[in-house]
């Protein structure tokens, strides 16, 4: 605290300046406390070791303490690289790194707890490369990073053609996000356990207590994502059986097998807020968080309410906040491969872009009429790089929920639910009237609930998740073929359920929508 002295003078009337010395306190500078972060307080590797970056945040000096026996520590200035050899005992290897940050005679520490198993992580690419890979809890899984997702095929885009199927330059794993249904942050953070780990070739994680979603990507040495994957840990097996779409004639048969719940979702069950499985852009392959808006028995009085639609933005302790605001449009691009390279690199932002007559897309601008273009089967009746699907699975082909041959070609809406006052027992009308939430799909007893969907907002400054409990949304991989003109040339099959209807047609592929995967 200072204090210094001033001198105040008045002018009197007799011409005279009377003069007074105060004292005046300054109010001391403000000083930050000193503190120290870690941005993970937990690496665990497998039994073959591999290396993991941890960084530090601090207003003072940062230091690591002793390395822990097993391991090695390289770095500097808040950024250090953790190391581990192959764990050739029987043993479970830890230990802890403190790191100390000074200033003056201040000091304040950060630990990070070590561990490398003895046992060899479970390799989830063994049977398939995906961009979705099934874990468990409580356990610790490895995946090849060296494809893009299953290595095959990327449809017309001319992606492959330009960046390669492969990933070079991978130098460190990252967790980008991770959560829970109900956006419970305590329970969040246990989803993965510890930071990923990379080496040769490979990211090793390690899951916690709580069943949610993740997403893991591969960063070059700039931080850069080069590719990501989606964790997707529940601990109820994911399995598929039949699914029937009656012919014409009313005749049962099995079109696909097809998964028992949705793509990231935790069970099936009615009015259960985990029956939500993630929301997908068309064509994209990383996923959006279904909003944590509790189901209503009671309906909603005005569906567009906020409360009504609270976005479920948790990350966990990853490092990229979501991003799904209109503002957030991609480059102006109108050649293949569009925004693939941009969906790529920023994983958590939904992106929005404009055609000439306003029908929203997010791969390219307006093109015109070139179908080269913008019908480039992203996601194809032949599994691509860009499918979301676990290995053995894809996102399903078309008609698989609708009879197109009952109705006007030129305006495919097949009505196979029915509105609730023309509901029949007439095989032609395949979803069960509106309850609990969703509908059911007569042939086989599936229930499908409805979660809403982002819908891009123009003239807004934001994407919000709409219609949750009112309205479900269901991609395919069919492209509208029925309509002539460029608003055909973004649209894409869905299977569209509310109150009034059950019906397939076609939606804007900027549209954030459910997937029920099917077998390959």
């Amino acid at each position: 605290m200072k204090i210094k002295s001033i001198i105040l003078c008045a002018l009197a009337l007799s011409g005279a300046a009377a003069c007074t010395k105060v004292n005046v306190t300054e109010a001391p500078e403000y000083v930050a406390p000193l503190y120290i972060q870690a941005s993970d307080s937990k690496v665990v590797f497998d039994v073959t070791g591999g290396q993991a970056m941890i960084t530090l945040a601090s207003n003072g000096t940062v230091s690591c303490g002793e390395v822990p026996s097993g391991f090695e520590v390289t770095g500097e200035d808040g950024a250090y690289v953790i190391k581990a050899g192959v764990n050739a005992s029987a043993e479970t290897l830890s230990g802890e790194l403190v790191f100390t940050a000074v200033r003056g005679e201040e000091s304040a520490s950060a630990k990070v707890s070590l561990v490398q198993r003895a046992g060899e992580a479970i390799n989830l690419s063994a049977d398939g490369f995906a961009n979705c890979y099934i874990a468990h809890t409580h356990g610790t899984y490895r995946f090849s990073a060296t494809v893009k997702g299953n290595g095959k095929g990327d449809g017309g885009s001319d992606y492959i053609k330009n960046y390669g199927v492969n990933i070079e330059g991978g130098t460190r794993a990252t967790l980008i996000w991770e959560a829970r249904h109900d956006g419970d942050r305590s329970l969040t953070y246990e989803v993965i356990d510890g930071t990923p780990v990379y080496h040769n070739g490979y990211i090793t994680f390690s899951t916690g207590r709580s069943e949610g979603n993740a997403l893991i990507a591969i960063e070059d040495i700039h931080g850069e994502v080069l590719w990501s994957w989606h964790i997707w840990v529940t601990d109820t097996p994911v399995t598929a059986h039949d699914h029937i779409l009656p012919d014409l004639e009313g005749n049962p048969r099995v079109v696909a097998q097809i998964m028992d719940r949705n793509l990231g979702a935790m069970n099936n069950e009615p009015m259960n807020l985990e029956n939500r499985g993630m929301f997908y852009q068309w064509g994209r392959k990383d996923p959006f968080l279904p909003s944590r808006t509790p189901y209503r028995t009671n309906g909603y009085p005005d569906i567009n309410e906020p409360e009504d639609n609270e976005i479920n933005a948790e990350i966990g302790d990853g490092t990229r906040p979501w991003d799904v605001f209109a503002t957030n449009t991609a480059p102006k691009v109108s050649t293949n491969p569009g925004n693939i390279p941009y969906s790529v690199k920023y994983p958590n932002k939904h992106i929005e872009q404009f055609s000439s007559n306003s029908l929203y897309t997010w791969y390219v601008s307006s093109v015109g009429a070139d179908k080269s273009v913008t019908q480039v089967k992203l996601w194809d009746e032949n599994k691509t790089i860009f499918d979301p699907c676990p290995a053995g699975y894809k996102v399903p082909g078309g008609k698989l929920y609708a009879n197109f041959g009952n109705v006007d070609e030129n305006n495919p809406r097949d009505l196979t639910g029915g509105k609730p006052d023309e509901y029949t027992e007439d095989f032609h009308w395949l979803w069960e009237k509106f309850g609990n939430c969703g509908r059911v799909w007569k042939p086989t007893g599936d229930f499908y609930p409805v979660v809403g969907t982002f819908v891009p907002m123009r003239g807004e400054d934001y994407v919000y998740n709409h219609y949750t409990g009112e309205l479900g949304m269901y991609w395919t991989t069919a492209p509208n073929t029925y309509k002539e003109g460029e608003s055909a040339y973004f649209e894409y099959e869905w299977v569209r359920m509310n109150e009034a209807a059950a019906f397939s047609g076609f939606g804007a592929m900027v549209y954030a929508c459910q997937i029920r995967c099917v077998k390959e």
